[in-house]
């Protein structure tokens, strides 16, 4: 067995380094925006030997990333005298909605404009382009960093009986930022781990059997980068929450028909997996049979949550006054779309199972048939809550219809 060539202490290490000391300007870059950072550092190590000489041995490494990559990203965003109604240097015609008629000069009156509006107007990054078209850029990096451990621990138990253990983990932390410094940022954190025991057993020189049995854990997050502070509810957006990780920025404030770029937010998802696995499996070697046959059960437990609409979603399509940002200003959007109150933790579970079994039959030196059989059943997964709905053919007389309930009530 592979343990055996272990004779002695194994250790490696190793380490990449990258910058960006090299790297070009972008050419959209104004004369005082400096290069974003560029970092690729990868290094990592691994040790192992025996603890007893062809009897116990133990192995463990590390690997790590820490990477910064540029991100160029433009926008057009609105002056400060923009967001106060006065649109007088706009080439189109803002339209006063109440009376059809243009607002004298292009500038709304100070009354008129909505209150959520102007204080979510205030994420907006302020001019530094004279690009007419794209009057804001900026020079950003993302953050991806990358740890991993994985522990192996082998032991023959006697002569007959092989014992593994392996533990590996990861750690990932990754954010995205957005285009305005103050809103859009995506944090990505995720965490999987998994855990397995196997043990061979030689029964007969004939017989041989394997069992395994194992734990998978993933865990990812995924917020935005105002999650946990009511910006959204401290504006005064109906039924946003104040507290938890739902309490953010607008989902999404969408614009049609004007010039400016659009804000919003990732709404927070989290989902946990937990898997458990067992298997056993034979080997029998009898004349010019090689029979194998094995059953293979899994369990899983997922957790989910996810936050849409708990802060909103808007539409301002500029069919009011003319132009979308306008319309945002005036507070006249053409949609909307909000949870009544918060969205439930699904949590599903499933039962999948496999047997099979098979034969090599050499039936000549020059023949060998391969024969087998494999059945799987993959259970449908179940709410604990009944939050998903399902489709039951046998309701309505035949016709079918949904059993169960909606985990997000909507407003639109």
């Amino acid at each position: 067995r592979y343990w055996r060539d272990w004779s002695s202490d194994v250790c490696s290490s190793d380490l990449f380094m990258r910058n960006d000391k090299l790297d070009a300007r972008n050419f959209f870059l104004t004369p005082t925006q400096r290069i974003a950072p560029l970092r690729r550092n990868q290094f990592g190590a691994a040790v192992g030997g025996p603890i007893i000489k062809n009897k116990m041995f133990l192995f463990g490494n590390y690997d790590g990333s820490r990477i910064r990559q540029g991100l160029f990203r433009t926008a057009m965003v609105p002056t400060s005298t923009q967001i106060g109604g006065n649109l007088s240097g706009y080439s189109k015609t803002i339209r006063d909605p109440q009376t059809g008629q243009p607002f004298p000069n292009n500038i709304i009156p100070t009354q008129r404009l909505d209150p959520i509006s102007q204080a979510l107007a205030k994420f907006y990054a302020t001019p530094n382009n004279p690009n007419p078209s794209q009057n804001f850029s900026t020079n950003v990096s993302s953050i991806n960093d990358y740890n991993s451990g994985l522990f192996r621990f082998d032991w023959r138990v006697t002569d007959k009986h092989d014992l593994m253990i392996r533990y590996g983990l990861q750690d990932i932390y990754q954010y995205t930022p957005g285009t305005m410094p103050q809103v859009g940022g995506l944090i990505v954190p995720q965490k999987p781990q998994n855990l397995a025991v196997n043990l061979t057993s030689i029964v007969t020189p004939r017989f041989l059997n394997e069992f395994r049995a194992s734990y998978g854990r993933q865990i990812h997050r995924q917020r935005g980068q105002n999650s946990g502070n009511p910006i959204a509810a401290n504006a005064g957006v109906p039924f946003a929450p104040r507290e938890g990780s739902g309490a953010g920025f607008v989902e999404g404030i969408g614009f049609g028909n004007t010039i400016f770029t659009a804000l919003g937010e990732q709404q927070p998802w989290f989902l946990t997996v937990n898997t458990f696995q067992w298997y056993d499996g034979i080997t029998w070697t009898r004349g010019k049979h090689n029979f194998k046959a094995g059953a293979d059960i899994r369990r899983h437990r997922a957790d989910a949550f996810l936050g849409t609409r708990q802060n909103n979603q808007y539409t301002f399509s500029g069919q009011f006054s003319g132009d979308g940002f306008s319309d945002f200003l005036l507070g006249n959007m053409s949609s909307s779309s909000i949870a009544l109150s918060p969205n439930e933790i699904g949590r599903f579970r499933r039962t999948a199972l496999a047997f099979y079994a098979m034969d090599d039959w050499k039936v000549s030196p020059k023949l060998t048939l391969n024969i087998g059989v494999r059945y799987e059943f993959s259970q449908v997964p179940k709410e604990l809550s009944g939050l998903t709905p399902t489709f039951d053919p046998t309701l309505a007389n035949g016709q079918g219809g949904q059993i169960g309930r909606a985990s997000c009530r909507e407003r639109v």
